[in-house]
């Protein structure tokens, strides 16, 4: 029995079953959108028809007049982003102006010869660097193979040693076919291709400048850390909740490094204003986000404040809930995803809460911000390379040991095995569990719509059936990892005091 659990968990490892769950849900996709047509995508993609890279065509629009960028204007909308992001659309627009003719204020941007041209490549762009920043584990693990070698039958490495620089070989290829199935399942997501790429919105963009800089902020190289903290003070520039992950260098202790983190933070946020307004320009900045982080409408489940005013609506509770309720739950979760974070002693779990805060706290979120609870499960996938596989195995394995020598051990020592191949166990199935709920959030859900029969549900986009399906298993997966990490940190906290 334990020959044939240990010949399954050779391929029932995580990665195989995230990469099952995609692969099938896109193939079934594509095979149902065949049959029936544009409609099957539309049914996906939000219920609407009209996203046609939608969040960076306004923009671009948005930055035609950049004096003009957050002031009230005739097109009834302003900018919202910070002005670094908009440094990058100002790019584009000038990319698209013809003969002092500003595509979005002089003619319509639809107009623009090149829009889609632009568009095109910066997609490109994007996913090229998401690429780039899940390859870049591969790259590390290969370059620490060549450095440290591999031990030998004599327990000694070399690294110049042909078994070693076998071993590179090998596991240079399987971690960059590890990082091309990983690309090809994120790309063909429900976050990713009915999201994100879709709008072409700059999460995709900050996603993978993230995934990048918290690889290289571990690197042995000053110069590589030193480019961590542009980056994540670039990515604060442009979506301002990356400024969270500054919390990993002062938990470590890094000050110096914290300091440099928040000095370019500042510079990046602040200096481009003086492109769009200037003082002018940052005062009607805050009030715009104030406006857009005011919603509290009925179907906007992506954010905690969304999700109760939805919940309690739909159960006819919504008058008996004082309105403080709505303002004070988003600031407890962001505390606990904090302490969480700050305590933590596995990276991929502190990465993880860091994330879901992204993901969930703000309130004009929108699917395609699932995307960043993909940069913990890219480190887990890329960096441990047996996951669950070496769970199950330490199982089978504690459990032959404590049965060959019954005889020669204690009865607290038996007790003690036992208890390891437990947790052992215990873990191997948590990794699982999670790595299917991860695969649902992500995974395109063509059972679920079959039997929906790809009916529009209801006019709020925000509040689709696909909406409602992805976040009953997000917000399911950030409960139960939450308590399994509360859990943990409670039983490690009882073996110190033992």
């Amino acid at each position: 029995m334990a020959d044939k659990i240990k010949h399954l968990s050779k391929y029932l490892t995580p990665l195989n079953i995230f990469a099952a769950f995609c692969l099938i849900g896109f193939a079934g996709y594509l095979f149902i959108a065949c049959r029936h047509g544009a409609a099957v995508t539309d049914y996906f993609m939000m219920e609407n028809i009209d996203l046609r890279f939608c969040d960076l065509i306004m923009h671009v629009e948005y930055v035609g007049d950049p004096q003009m960028l957050y002031v009230d204007r005739a097109i009834g909308w302003q900018g919202c982003f910070p002005p670094l992001s908009y440094l990058l659309y100002f790019l584009m627009s000038r990319l698209l102006t013809r003969d002092g003719v500003v595509p979005g204020v002089g003619v319509p941007i639809d107009s623009a010869n090149y829009l889609y041209f632009v568009i095109m490549y910066y997609s490109v762009a994007v996913a090229v660097l998401i690429l780039y920043g899940i390859q870049i584990y591969a790259r590390e693990r290969t370059y620490q193979y060549h450095r440290f070698g591999v031990e030998n039958a004599s327990g000694t490495s070399t690294p110049g040693d042909k078994s070693t620089q076998g071993l590179s070989k090998s596991g240079t290829e399987n971690s960059l076919r590890r990082s091309w199935l990983i690309f090809i399942c994120l790309m063909i997501s429900v976050p990713f291709y009915a999201g994100g790429m879709s709008v072409a919105n700059s999460t995709m963009l900050v996603m993978a400048l993230l995934l990048i800089a918290l690889k290289l902020r571990e690197s042995e190289s000053p110069v590589r850390r030193e480019i961590a903290l542009l980056l994540i003070a670039a990515c604060a520039g442009f979506k301002i909740y990356p400024a969270i992950f500054g919390l990993f260098y002062l938990t470590e202790k890094r000050f110096k490094e914290a300091a440099r983190l928040t000095i370019y933070g500042i510079v990046l946020f602040f200096a481009p204003f003086a492109c769009f307004g200037g003082m002018n320009g940052l005062t009607h900045w805050i009030m715009n986000v104030k406006e857009t982080m005011g919603f509290m409408d009925y179907g906007r489940i992506q954010s905690i404040r969304g999700l109760l005013v939805t919940l309690f609506r739909d159960h006819g509770l919504q008058e008996s809930i004082p309105a403080a309720v709505y303002s004070l739950a988003p600031i407890v979760f962001l505390l606990i995803m904090l302490a969480l974070a700050a305590v933590s002693k596995n990276r991929y779990r502190r990465v993880f809460f860091l994330c879901a805060i992204m993901a969930f706290f703000p309130t004009n979120a929108y699917r395609y911000t699932l995307a960043y609870l993909a940069i913990p499960f890219i480190m887990y996938f890329m960096e441990d390379r047996r996951g669950a596989t070496k769970a199950l195995s330490e199982v089978t394995n504690e459990s032959s040991t404590a049965n060959a020598e019954h005889k020669k051990e204690t009865e607290t020592a038996i007790a003690a095995s036992h208890h390891s191949a437990l947790r052992s166990r215990a873990n191997a199935t948590f990794i699982y569990i999670e790595t299917i709920l991860f695969s649902l959030v992500f995974a395109m859900p063509v059972v679920y719509a079959k039997i929906r029969g790809f009916r529009p549900s209801r006019d709020i986009y925000t509040y689709t059936q696909v909406e409602r399906w992805l976040y009953f298993w997000a917000y399911l997966l950030m409960l139960l990892v939450t308590v399994h990490e509360v859990w943990a940190l409670i039983r490690s906290r009882k073996q110190r005091q033992k």
